[in-house]
């Protein structure tokens, strides 16, 4: 990094589109200022982008979900946890416990994100933490042509089944489709001729 003293590496990840992603810290000024720092590769490792990076912070583990998802924790100024699920581009405050400091994250198969780590930086507070993410759920996109309405969403997450519902109210009257969803590249999609009443649609997780 151009300007900085040290760079340590402290975590690399691959996110289910098989990119890598490597997180840690980076010095300035002998020391005196360290920044989260999280780089990318869509080659394999041959070449390498910033993605993320957060001034008097330190990145020290990473994980991916199964449904495009990335994640990093440590120590940070404004989280222990940032997310990230759309290649990098753009981050969130995943987790904002703090005072703490998060040193180890994974996901398990669902795509919950598991972290750990102390509560606190001071001896007299140190306490031990273990949080649970939530599983994010992938996208559903609706696209129009002509008189058919096509739904997609990423191939990589199976066993979601799409429903519908002609109303909001009270929970909705959702119910499971019946038309079963083609796999189209990376895709599954379902294509429905847009009759009837206004529908909304979503994705039940398995």
């Amino acid at each position: 990094f151009p300007g900085s003293d040290t760079c340590q590496p402290r975590g690399i990840t691959e996110d289910s589109n098989g990119n890598l992603l490597v997180v840690g810290r980076r010095g300035f000024n002998g020391g005196s200022r360290v920044d989260w720092v999280a780089r990318r590769s869509t080659d394999g490792g041959v070449t390498w982008a910033l993605v993320d990076e957060v001034r008097s912070s330190v990145a020290f583990g990473a994980a991916a979900d199964n449904v495009g998802g990335i994640f990093v924790c440590g120590w940070g100024s404004d989280a222990s946890v940032r997310a990230s699920h759309d290649g990098g581009s753009t981050w969130t405050a995943s987790d904002s416990l703090s005072p703490a400091s998060a040193v180890g994250i994974t996901a398990d198969g669902a795509g919950n994100i598991y972290v750990v780590g102390t509560g606190s930086f001071f001896p007299a507070k140190s306490h031990l933490m273990v949080r649970k993410l939530a599983a994010a759920g992938p996208a559903l996109s609706a696209t129009k042509q002509g008189s058919t309405l096509t739904l997609s969403w990423p191939a990589r997450a199976t066993g979601f089944v799409l429903q519908s519902a002609t109303t909001l109210a009270n929970g909705g009257d959702w119910k499971d489709l019946s038309d079963a969803p083609a796999k189209i590249g990376d895709q599954f999609e379902v294509t429905l001729a847009p009759v009837g009443p206004a529908r909304f649609f979503r994705l039940r997780a398995p």
